[in-house]
């Protein structure tokens, strides 16, 4: 069986149907975790009932067929929030549990012949059926997570075009400023250049005299 959720070790949790997910920036958690949650897509409020569990008032919640029960080292305070992430792991729990074909189940019950495939047509009309958070269905959620990508990845090249302009064009004010050019700069690498030959050559002539002058002594 494939986990639907993999969550933080203070939850506890059950599933009494298909769940949803919900998330926005918007929701907290009161004292008695009694609250409601708002989900992102459609701003459409879910109420979250309370009951007791673990023998402890108003520690678990219930929403779109999710049981969440809190166990935490101290009472729940106001302001306390919870993170729950509904996806994370799930691809670390997936492994090929069936290497026969044969062993597949595409008949509807059991002693219905080889004729049934019912259960793998009711697998392929999965595709049109809405059961992403029950507005979309898997190829037109999975076309919005596309087109979504390619959208932000589009605006990233464009915003890493336009900061470069802007690099660009500040570093051109920069060594407009610090009044560097490069022409200069090598006439006077070849003016010092020169002096320190000729340095150099009045050395040598200074060093030939010294030598003559030691060999007449």
């Amino acid at each position: 069986m494939i986990p639907f959720y993999s969550l933080v070790p203070v939850f506890g949790i059950s599933i009494s149907e298909q769940p949803k997910i919900y998330f926005n920036h918007r929701n907290t958690l009161i004292s008695l975790l009694s609250n409601t949650l708002t989900e992102l897509a459609t701003k459409r409020t879910v109420t979250v009932t309370v009951t007791a569990a673990s023998g402890t008032n108003g520690t678990k919640l219930t929403f779109a067929g999710i049981e969440i029960e809190v166990a935490t080292a101290s009472a729940p305070q106001a302001g306390d929030q919870f993170i729950i992430k509904p996806v994370e792991g799930v691809i670390d729990g997936l492994s090929v549990v069936m290497t026969d074909p044969t062993g597949i189940a595409a008949a509807g019950q059991a002693g219905a012949g080889q004729a049934d495939n019912s259960n793998i047509k009711n697998i392929i009309a999965l595709q049109d059926k809405k059961l992403i958070d029950g507005t979309s269905t898997y190829s037109k959620a999975y076309t919005s997570v596309v087109s979504d990508i390619a959208a932000k990845a589009n605006q990233a090249k464009v915003d890493v075009k336009a900061q470069s302009v802007i690099t660009d064009s500040y570093y051109q004010k920069q060594q407009s400023i610090a009044g560097v050019n490069l022409d200069e700069e090598y006439l006077e690498m070849t003016r010092m250049q020169e002096f320190y030959m000729s340095n150099a050559k009045v050395v040598q002539v200074a060093n030939s005299l010294f030598e003559t002058l030691m060999r007449i002594f």
